[in-house]
């Protein structure tokens, strides 16, 4: 080997080692722990992973074996699904990943509400640690406009009694140059460095809490609607909305239905029902 020859491989040898020690190293679940609050909170199925494709895939897949509150969290998701199709993925133990399975008894007509219904146990989480999060709809948790976490909520049965997998991805300790997309964020960005699992005890305490609440009520929207109304980022702003159909429209978001739609009220002060499509808060822009 010639000097030059040796001077180049110390050379690489060296970022090797920069490169190692650039890993951050983030600790799994304590999943006794996480596994024995679970049950104790009502949970009936709590199954944790180490990595697998879509947790809401796993969930809906094996829908047909599961009971009621069933919950599969995994370590590391590879092929995380958003709305549209969209696929993501986060770098091992830096999110609270989880999938939920429900069989509520109430009006199918009534299931567009879980993904609100769920992003208000997320937001009440968020907010627990000193986090300004809010629900942007239908499905994102938002700190000033930046994402911190999306929600999936899909029907495996539309029959007399539903079931629906609803899954979600939290971002605790990404750091910048791991985020997704360039506007979002994690409690680690927020100056908040929090223990992931008592994050994902506290987060499915929660939405344990609120799914109960919205099936006593039958579904109803009045269970929820004051606490979605008080966190909600989209309420009363400025808003366009991307259509499935591929049209736009833009105005006020001014009240969410009774099924969980968006109200838009236009220019001409013509309201509009948005059942899906991509918002974007114009003040943002």
């Amino acid at each position: 080997m010639t000097h030059d020859d040796n001077h180049r491989a110390n050379e690489d040898s060296g970022d090797e080692r920069r490169n190692a020690q650039n890993v951050q190293i983030r600790p799994p679940l304590d999943h006794e722990r996480v596994v024995k609050a679970l049950r104790e909170q009502g949970w009936n199925n709590v199954a944790i992973v180490e990595s697998t494709g879509s947790t809401n895939t796993d969930l809906r897949a094996a829908a047909s074996t599961l009971p009621d509150l069933s919950v599969l969290i995994a370590e590391e998701q590879v092929s995380g699904r958003g709305r549209m199709g969209r696929v993501w993925s986060a770098p091992r133990h830096s999110q609270v990943t989880v999938s939920v399975l429900l069989r509520p008894e109430v009006p199918p007509m009534k299931l567009g509400l879980l993904p609100l219904v769920t992003g208000v146990a997320v937001a009440d989480t968020v907010r627990s640690y000193g986090i300004d999060a809010r629900v942007k709809w239908p499905n994102d948790i938002v700190v000033r406009g930046d994402k911190m976490c999306g929600i999936l909520a899909e029907a495996v049965s539309m029959s007399d009694n539903p079931t629906v997998v609803v899954g979600f991805g939290l971002n605790i300790d990404l750091t910048k140059a791991e985020l997704p997309i360039d506007n979002a964020t994690s409690f680690a960005l927020e100056g908040k460095h929090v223990d992931r699992t008592e994050v994902t005890i506290a987060v499915l305490g929660s939405l344990l809490e609120r799914q109960r609440q919205w099936r006593t009520a039958g579904g109803s929207i009045s269970s929820f609607i004051d606490d979605y109304t008080a966190v909600s980022a989209t309420l009363n702003e400025s808003v366009s909305a991307r259509l499935p159909s591929g049209g736009q429209l833009t105005g006020t978001a001014v009240g969410i239905s009774d099924v969980g739609e968006l109200l838009i009220r236009d220019a001409s002060r013509k309201t509009h029902t948005v059942a899906a499509g991509d918002i974007t808060h114009l003040r943002y822009l």
